[in-house]
C-alpha cells in the first residue's frame, strides 16, 4: 500500500468518526434542557458504532439510525406523562350564560387548573357533548392551560333509546355520559379519576383537603369517593371505569338520572354493585369541598340565585344537606373526615354530633386570628331580640362570619346545661339558640343570619367589641 492510499484511508476513518460525532453532539444538544443520565446513550453504544465504523463504512448510516430512533423513543416515553388526579368534565354549552355558552365551564376549568402546584401534578379532560358545532366556542372558553385536553366522543352509542320518553333533554345528557366514559376509558391514561360538572369551582383553599383526602383514603379498601354533590366531585379508579358502562348498559331502560345510578351502584344497593365491588367502600368526605355557580342547567332549566343558595350546600358546609342517596352521618361518625367510619357512634342520648368535626379548635379552612376570637363574646340576647339589636345593646356589632365558632351544643349548655340539642330546620337560620325546651344549633353555615328572630326564642350572637 502506498502513502497515497494509506492517507485517503485515514482522512476516510477521520470524517467518518466527525460525521458520528456530529450526529451525536446534535442529539446531545438538542436534549441538554433534559436529564442526560435518562436519555444519553450509554458510552459503550457510542464506541461500538465508532468499532464497527472503522471495521465496516457500509455499517455506519444504519447503525446510527438505530441509535437515533432509540433516543427518540425515550423521549416520548419521558413525555408520556401519569397526573396525580384525572378530572373529567362532561359539558354542554348554555344560553344566557354571559359572553360565551361555556361560561360556567371556564370558571369551573380555572379553578382547577389553579390547583395545579408541587403537592398535586394534575390533568383536566373536558368532554365536547355537541362535537365540531362548538368546538371552537369550547376551546377559547377551556384551553387555559397546557393540562387541559378537550375531545369528543368516538361512537355515538344512542344507548337510551328506551327511556326518558318524556324528557329528551334528559336523555341525551345520560347518553352523553356514557359516551365520555365509554371514550375516556380508552384513552391512554392513568390515576383516579374525578367526575365533574361544568358548572361548580373549588372552594378557597381546597387543596389542603385534596391532599388529606388522598392521604387517608390510600390506607382503604376502597371503591370511590365523595366531595361534593350531584354528578360532580366523585373519585373513582380508572379500572373501575368498565362497572360503571356496564351498570349502565344493565340500567339502560330506567328512567333514572346518572348520578342516581352511580349512588345505586357504588353504596351497593343493587345486585351488581354488591357483586363488583364485594369488601370495597365508597366513602363521603364530611366538608363540601366545591360551590355550585350555574343558574342555567344543561338540559335547559333555570334556577333562581336564591334556590341555589336555599338547596344546595356551601363552601365546607357539612355533606348533610346533600340531597345525596346516602349523605354523611354525623351521628354515626361526630369525629371523623370519612363515612362511613369505625369509630363508636355517641353512647348517651345527651352526646350531639355537631357539622365541624368534634375537636376541631377552628372550623374547616379558618380565616380568623386567634386574637379576633379571643376578642369575641358570645352574648344571651332576650327572648325575640336579634342579634344585631343584642350586639349594640352590649356596645358591640354582630358579626355572621364569627357564627361557626359559637354554633355548638357546649356553648348552648353553658347557659342551660341541662338542654338536648337538637340540628335547626328552618331554611332561614337563626340559631343557635333555646326555644324553651331544645338547644337548636345550625348545620348549614351560609344561613346564619344576625338580623333574624323569634318572639320564643332566646338567641347565642357572636358580638364584637366596637
Amino acid at each position: 500500500m502506498n502513502k497515497y492510499s494509506i492517507l485517503r484511508l485515514t482522512m476516510l476513518v477521520l470524517i467518518a468518526s466527525s460525521l458520528i460525532g456530529g450526529i451525536y453532539f446534535t442529539l446531545i444538544k438538542s436534549q441538554r434542557s433534559i436529564s442526560l443520565e435518562i436519555f444519553k446513550p450509554k458510552k459503550k453504544t457510542f464506541e461500538t458504532i465508532v468499532q464497527k465504523e472503522e471495521i465496516n463504512n457500509q455499517t455506519r448510516t444504519i447503525i446510527v439510525e438505530k441509535v437515533v430512533e432509540k433516543v427518540i423513543e425515550k423521549v416520548v416515553e419521558k413525555k408520556a406523562h401519569v397526573c396525580d388526579l384525572n378530572f373529567l368534565i362532561i359539558s354542554a354549552p348554555r344560553a344566557n350564560t354571559g359572553s360565551t355558552r361555556f361560561a360556567y365551564l371556564e370558571r369551573t376549568v380555572k379553578s382547577i387548573v389553579d390547583l395545579q402546584g408541587a403537592l398535586l401534578d394534575i390533568c383536566v379532560f373536558v368532554f365536547n357533548t355537541d362535537g365540531e358545532s362548538v368546538r371552537e366556542e369550547i376551546t377559547k372558553a377551556a384551553n387555559v392551560s397546557e393540562k387541559v385536553t378537550i375531545f369528543t366522543r368516538k361512537h355515538q352509542h344512542n344507548l337510551y333509546t328506551n327511556a326518558f320518553h318524556d324528557a329528551p333533554k334528559k336523555r341525551k345528557q345520560s347518553n352523553d355520559f356514557y359516551d365520555m366514559i365509554k371514550t375516556f376509558n380508552d384513552m391512554p391514561t392513568d390515576g383516579p379519576v374525578i367526575l365533574m360538572e361544568d358548572d361548580f369551582v373549588f372552594c378557597p383553599n381546597a387543596l389542603s383537603h385534596i391532599v388529606s383526602i388522598f392521604t387517608n383514603v390510600k390506607q382503604k379498601n376502597w371503591s370511590g369517593l365523595r366531595f361534593s354533590f350531584g354528578l360532580n366531585g366523585v373519585i373513582v379508579l380508572k379500572t373501575d371505569l368498565v362497572g360503571i358502562l356496564k351498570y349502565m348498559e344493565l340500567s339502560r331502560s330506567r328512567s333514572f338520572p346518572v348520578d342516581w345510578l352511580l349512588e345505586e351502584l357504588f353504596h351497593k344497593t343493587v345486585p351488581f354493585g354488591k357483586e363488583y365491588f364485594k369488601d370495597r367502600v365508597f366513602y363521603t368526605y364530611r366538608y363540601q369541598l366545591m360551590e355550585h355557580i350555574g343558574v342555567a342547567t344543561s338540559v335547559g332549566n333555570y334556577r333562581s340565585a336564591e334556590f341555589n343558595n336555599i338547596d344546595f350546600p356551601h363552601c365546607y358546609e357539612s355533606q348533610t344537606q346533600s340531597r345525596l342517596m346516602i349523605p354523611f352521618n354525623m351521628a354515626q361518625c361526630p369525629t371523623s373526615l370519612f363515612y362511613p367510619c369505625e369509630e363508636e357512634p355517641p353512647r348517651t342520648s345527651n352526646d350531639f354530633a355537631h357539622d365541624t368535626k368534634e375537636g376541631e379548635i377552628l372550623p374547616p379552612t379558618n380565616t380568623h386570628g386567634i386574637t379576633e376570637l379571643h376578642n369575641l363574646k358570645a352574648i344571651l340576647c332576650e327572648k325575640g331580640e336579634n342579634c344585631d339589636t343584642c350586639c349594640s345593646r352590649n356596645n358591640a356589632t354582630c358579626d355572621g362570619l364569627f357564627f361557626p365558632y359559637i354554633n355548638r351544643c357546649d356553648e348552648m349548655r353553658k347557659h342551660y346545661p341541662d338542654c338536648k340539642c337538637a340540628y335547626e330546620l328552618a331554611d332561614e337560620s337563626r340559631s343557635p339558640n333555646f326555644d324553651g325546651e331544645l338547644c337548636v344549633i345550625g348545620n348549614r353555615r351560609s344561613r346564619f343570619r344576625c338580623g333574624n328572630s323569634y318572639r320564643t326564642e332566646r338567641r347565642l350572637c357572636p358580638c364584637k367589641p366596637k
